[in-house]
């Protein structure tokens, strides 16, 4: 977000592309790590004024826990930007990302209360996974990244029925009744229609209404073999066999 604004601010061109399709804790998370990108180099500063200057580093694993490291010994307030070839960046875009996500916000401002999360689900080929209330959050910051837990319980439909989510940074898995539902590469929101926006992880937790869980599919790319191994449940920690969102039943 902070490119997207300084490139306004000054007036420069934007590539309307990410190398992901979603928001991912780690670099190593990326088509720029799935097809062995090399950086050419990288500048980290912190918000004490310290710069360091990254001329080489063996592989993006390394950036990243140099990177991990110089955030947890400053507490955060951390900034990193990496260099690379053009035609490196090129074939590990995902194409239009920038726009779709400007005209979804754009569809979501324009729409009907009542209408509104019909507009999310149908922008994003999105489904509802659960609907209920936050009961217990939980969160722990730890080498550089926000972990923590969601528990909610169902309300309508899912009366009776509990979920959670745990998040490193974004939320990457979900159980239903404490069997694995869906998990990263797919996108998991935890959607507030009261302010017709998702839930950000460092946020207060709403505790007072109705929640929406929401499963959104990943780019094709994160469920080949590799992909799944670079962002499926295995690459955090967990022992369960990925199933696309659009499989799930209620």
């Amino acid at each position: 977000m902070g490119v997207i604004e300084q490139a306004a601010k000054d007036g420069k061109p934007l590539i309307d592309g990410d190398t992901v399709g979603r928001a991912v804790p780690d670099a190593t998370m990326t088509r720029l790590f799935l097809k062995n990108t090399k950086m050419l180099v990288g500048v980290s500063t912190s918000h004490f004024g310290d710069i360091i200057i990254w001329k080489h580093v063996a592989d993006l694993r390394r950036l990243e826990d140099m990177g991990r490291a110089f955030a947890t010994v400053s507490g955060g307030g951390v900034g990193m930007a990496t260099a690379y070839e053009w035609k490196d960046v090129k074939n590990a875009l995902v194409p239009n990302s920038v726009t779709r996500s400007i005209d979804l916000g754009k569809k979501i401002r324009e729409s009907k209360d009542n209408d509104t999360l019909d507009t999310i689900l149908k922008e994003t080929n999105g489904r509802v996974l659960f609907k209920g209330r936050v009961t217990e959050a939980k969160n722990d910051s730890k080498h550089g990244h926000l972990y923590g837990d969601y528990f909610l319980d169902g309300l309508g439909d899912y009366s009776g029925h509990k979920f959670r989510i745990w998040f490193k940074n974004e939320n990457h898995v979900g159980w239903k009744d404490g069997n694995p539902c869906v998990s990263s590469p797919d996108t998991i929101t935890l959607y507030d229609p009261a302010v017709k926006q998702g839930i950000w992880n460092w946020d207060k937790i709403p505790q007072d209404h109705d929640l929406y869980v929401l499963g959104i599919p990943c780019h094709p790319t994160w469920r080949t073999k590799r992909g799944l191994e670079v962002l499926g449940p295995s690459a955090f920690g967990f022992d369960f066999q990925y199933n696309p969102v659009e499989s799930l039943t209620n």
